[in-house]
């Protein structure tokens, strides 16, 4: 993956996960960036299709899909996508 994926692929997920851009995102925040797509490239290694496990963990946990919810929910729901998937974690994607 090039740097300009991989720095395309930061700003859409920090945009899922918070509505800013990557280079916004305080530590904390880029840290979750990081594991979620660590979290979505082991889920596509797998065969899983990611998108379709946060809607499913976000219609249990809060009776809506992944995109309605408020960030906060969002970043729960992406938790226990993570935790389900082993929790393994691989770094904050955040040097550059």
């Amino acid at each position: 993956m090039s740097s300009e994926d991989v720095q395309q692929t930061r700003d859409e997920v920090a945009q899922e996960k918070f509505g800013k851009k990557f280079e916004e995102l305080s530590s904390m925040e880029k840290i979750q960036v990081g594991g979620t797509i660590g979290g979505r490239t082991r889920g596509d290694a797998g065969g899983g299709d990611h998108k379709e496990h946060l809607d499913q963990v976000a219609q249990e946990k809060f009776g809506k899909t992944f995109d309605e919810l408020e960030p906060m929910e969002r970043i729960q729901a992406g938790g226990t996508v993570g935790g389900q998937s082993g929790g393994l974690y691989h770094g904050t994607g955040g040097d550059q």
